[in-house]
Parts: C-alpha cells; structure tokens; sequence
C-alpha cells in the first residue's frame, strides 16, 4: 500500500521533494473513545514548504457516529503550532468538517492540516492504515534500518528500499 502509485504521485505534489515512508500504523478507535486532541503532524514552517504528508486507507466505512477523522479546512496553510491557536483542542471547532467514506477509500491531506479522530459513538468497526510520509532530510518516526530482516529486505524491489530508506 506504500507503494501505491496514485498515493506516491500525491505526496511528491505535496511536497514537491524527494521523500520517504515516515511509519505506517493501524487505528480502531473503540466504543466511546477514540477523540483526539487536534493536531498537525508538523507545525507549519515560516520557509513555506510543506515537509509531511499523510494518507488513510479506510479498512471499514468511515461515518461521523464512528469516529471519522476530523478536519480543519486550510489550517495547513496556518503559521505556528495548533496550540497556539485553539486552547482545548479536543472541543469541536466551528469549521470542523468529518472524513466519511467507504471500505476500500484512500484519504491523503497535507500532514500539516489540523486533525484528529472523533469518538466511536457505535462501538463499529472503524479500521484504518496510515501511510505517512515525510521529505527525505528528516528522519522517519519508524527507523526501517533498525527493524528490517535481512531476508526480507532481500525480497523487496529498489522501488521499495528507496521509499522505506533502506538502500
């Protein structure tokens, strides 16, 4: 899924810079939990560019009474922490807007946009892998170096060493 060619097109016209894979982990927010504090996954730099991007590949459907993810449209473009700008963060904000979606969707924002998980009011099923992305120069949150078998790494195509950053 990392490799994904609309996904990969995506992130570099984000970025507009050579990048890797920063992590990928999986989410299910359980019944009556599951509401995150509003975040970006970097603060927005003063030199303009955009350094991460992330992606959501929705396992079951996303609704609101769930726990889809919540967005801030055009916080990205907003200088400075989120804290600086919203004091309770995990309060629902005027311009929030839900990702819903279906089984099998792919959701990719720009890392820097506000967001965060609303609650599972259902107790239903709300899977989802994030591939999340960050430009080449910065170092990834899951060191692939550190944890890839040998006999695994040998099995992968140089397409795929590149993006895990481990050629």
């Amino acid at each position: 899924m990392y490799l994904d060619p609309m996904l990969l097109t995506t992130v570099y016209y984000v970025l507009q810079q050579p990048f890797k894979l920063s992590s990928l982990n999986g989410h299910e927010p359980e019944k009556c939990f599951g509401k995150q504090e509003l975040h970006a996954d970097w603060p927005k730099a003063n030199d303009g560019k955009y350094y991460v991007v992330n992606s959501i590949w929705m396992l079951d459907d996303f609704s609101i009474s769930n726990g889809a993810t919540r967005v801030i449209p055009k916080s990205h473009k907003i200088l400075g922490k989120v804290e600086d700008h919203i004091k309770d963060r995990l309060a629902d904000h005027p311009d929030e807007v839900h990702i819903e979606g279906n089984a099998g969707d792919l959701i990719i924002f720009n890392g820097h946009l506000w967001h965060g998980c609303s609650t599972n009011k259902t107790g239903k099923h709300r899977r989802a892998f994030h591939c999340y992305y960050t430009s080449r120069n910065q170092p990834q949150q899951t060191d692939q170096r550190k944890f890839i078998r040998e006999d695994t790494e040998k099995r992968l195509s140089p397409l795929a060493k590149y993006f895990l950053d481990i050629e």
